[in-house]
């Protein structure tokens, strides 16, 4: 809930996972002004420890999440289907 968020016009007031393969996610998207709010729900598919996360979104959509170790920190990389509802550039 403390960095769970694409901008600082936004945050995450709530937010559960059980991070297992099967385990649901729910994490709740909102506009710190209060005009939208949505919930991001999905399902864990493959979890390994330190190195990868994958999960299915509640629409159907993959996500893969790869922790590599550098010097100094994690690079964490992010790839997604993206939704059909808006520009690939959003």
């Amino acid at each position: 809930m403390q960095w769970n968020f694409a901008a600082d016009t936004w945050h995450c007031p709530a937010a559960s996972n059980t991070l297992e393969v099967g385990g649901p996610f729910s994490y709740t998207m909102a506009a710190k002004d209060g005009s939208f709010a949505f919930d991001l729900q999905g399902v864990f598919t493959k979890v390994e420890p330190p190195t990868c996360l994958h999960y299915s979104l509640a629409d159907g959509r993959n996500v893969t999440v790869v922790f590599t170790e550098e010097a100094g920190g994690t690079t964490v990389t992010q790839s997604f289907e993206p939704e059909n509802q808006n520009p690939l550039e959003m």
